[in-house]
C-alpha cells in the first residue's frame, strides 16, 4: 500500500486529512467504515456464513444506536469487528496523520538533531506497523512518542518567541528608521531656510552698499 523509497518529506508539513472509505476528497469516517464493513451483506452470496452474518446483524444495530461522532464507542465496534470478523479496518488516514507528526523538516529551522532521532525511532515504528490501524494507535504509549511530542510542544514554543522577537526586532527597526528618516527631513528643512536666508542675507548686504555708493557718489 506504501513505498517507503518513494516517500517523501513535505517542506511544509500540516497535518492531511485522512481519505475517506466513501469518497477520495472527504475526511475519513470510522463511522462509514463500520458501516460497511459490518454489512450483513458482506456475508450473504457466495460468502455467506451463518455466524459472520449474525454477528454483522448484532454489531451493526449496535452502530446504528451510537453517536456518529463519539470515537471511543466506535473504536469499542471497531475493535469487535476485527475479533470477531477478522476484517481489517483502514490505516491509511491514521499513518498519513502520524508520518507528518514526525515529518524531520519540521526540525530544521533551527536544527535539532535529538528531535529528529526521536522522529527517527517513531517512524520506524510507523512504517514497520504501517497496516495495522491498532497498532498505530498504541504509538501514543510509547516512551519515544511521548518525548517526541513533548520536545516538539517546546521547539514550537521556541519557535514561536523568536518569531514574536523577530517581529518585535522588525517593529522598532522601522520605527528606529522612521524616526532617522523625519529627523533627516526636518535637518533638510532648516538647511534650506538657512540657505535660503543667508541668499536673503546676502542680497540685502549688497543693495545696502549699492545704495551707499551711490549715494557717496552723488556727493
Amino acid at each position: 500500500m506504501y513505498d517507503e523509497e518513494n516517500m517523501i518529506w513535505d517542506e511544509n508539513p500540516s497535518f492531511p486529512k485522512g481519505k475517506s472509505v466513501t469518497g477520495k476528497n472527504k475526511p475519513y469516517s470510522l463511522y462509514e467504515e463500520l458501516k460497511q464493513k459490518l454489512d450483513v451483506s458482506n456475508y450473504t452470496g457466495d460468502n455467506y456464513d451463518k455466524e459472520k452474518f449474525a454477528i454483522c446483524n448484532e454489531l451493526y444495530s449496535q452502530l446504528l444506536s451510537e453517536d456518529c461522532a463519539n470515537e471511543d464507542k466506535l473504536k469499542l465496534l471497531r475493535n469487535q469487528a476485527i475479533d470477531r470478523l477478522n476484517v481489517k479496518f483502514s490505516s491509511e488516514h491514521l499513518y498519513e496523520k502520524l508520518t507528518e507528526f514526525c515529518n524531520p523538516n519540521q526540525f530544521k529551522q533551527p536544527y535539532n538533531k535529538e528531535i529528529i532521532d526521536l522522529c527517527n525511532e517513531c517512524y520506524d515504528y510507523i512504517h514497520k506497523n504501517k497496516d495495522d490501524v491498532l497498532k498505530l494507535e498504541e504509538i501514543e504509549k510509547l516512551d519515544t512518542y511521548k518525548t517526541l511530542c513533548d520536545c516538539k510542544k517546546e521547539y514550537e514554543e521556541k519557535q514561536r518567541a523568536e518569531t514574536e522577537r523577530r517581529k518585535k526586532e522588525e517593529i522598532l527597526r522601522r520605527k528606529n528608521l522612521e524616526e532617522r528618516r523625519q529627523k533627516e527631513y526636518e535637518q533638510e528643512i532648516i538647511d534650506k531656510d538657512t540657505r535660503e536666508g543667508a541668499a536673503v542675507l546676502c542680497i540685502i548686504i549688497i543693495i545696502i552698499m549699492v545704495a551707499l555708493w551711490v549715494i557717496a557718489r552723488n556727493e
